[in-house]
């Protein structure tokens, strides 16, 4: 799993060359997919949020879906993503809204997905939005019954990764990206995990055995 890790400050954001760093992003991929081969490593680049979670940086190279059609154009099998349906529901639930307030269409569908095969999944809700000048901030791994977008469209948004992936043997890990107040005491993960055994479309495709006490 990767991140562009190209990392802007809110005051060089609006002369930032988004396009071109994308492109050398791309580049740099496709010499690593050269460099290994014959090995069975896949590559998998992670969605990340529309701004980052203080609204005062930015890594915006691979956010909407369509960010991720130049690696796809690599024609590689072993370049995926790893589709993080938390920082989707961010991404998602920012873009909307503020295309609904200047009355513009919705810019993305909630289940849109990039043009490439679902290599690995993490999950989460969240709670606040971050944006430039604002005091909030977004709290990433929430479990999904105390975030602020509904629980259905992130169970939609969760069945529609699970559709695209393509994991080994069939299978696509997913990896529950929740915080804790306890680590050693972990209650909203385990939130996280009764929950998705309660919804149908998802706990029929996901191996919910519920856990042994302890």
């Amino acid at each position: 799993m990767l991140h562009a890790n190209q990392f802007v400050s809110l005051a060089d954001w609006p002369t930032f060359d988004l396009p071109t760093t994308r492109a050398g992003v791309v580049d740099r991929v496709a010499e690593l997919d050269e460099y290994l081969g014959d090995s069975p490593i896949w590559i998998g680049i992670e969605n990340l949020p529309v701004i980052g979670a203080q609204g005062i940086d930015f890594d915006s190279v691979f956010v909407r879906p369509a960010d991720f059609d130049p690696l796809a154009e690599l024609g590689s099998d072993r370049v995926g993503v790893t589709w993080d349906v938390c920082h989707w529901a961010v991404t998602y639930s920012t873009l909307t809204a503020m295309a609904r307030l200047e009355q513009r269409p919705d810019p993305v569908s909630a289940f849109e997905l990039p043009a490439l095969p679902v290599k690995h999944v993490h999950f989460a809700s969240f709670s606040g939005h971050a944006m430039p000048t604002w005091p909030d901030q977004c709290l990433e791994g929430v479990p999904p019954l105390a975030g602020d977008i509904s629980p259905d469209l992130l169970a939609g948004m969760l069945a529609a990764a699970l559709d695209a992936a393509t994991g080994d043997g069939g299978e696509t890990g997913v990896v529950f990206e929740v915080q804790e107040s306890d680590y050693e005491s972990r209650k909203n993960c385990w939130a996280t995990y009764d929950w998705l055994a309660s919804v149908p479309e998802l706990a029929a495709r996901v191996d919910c055995t519920r856990r042994a006490d302890g």
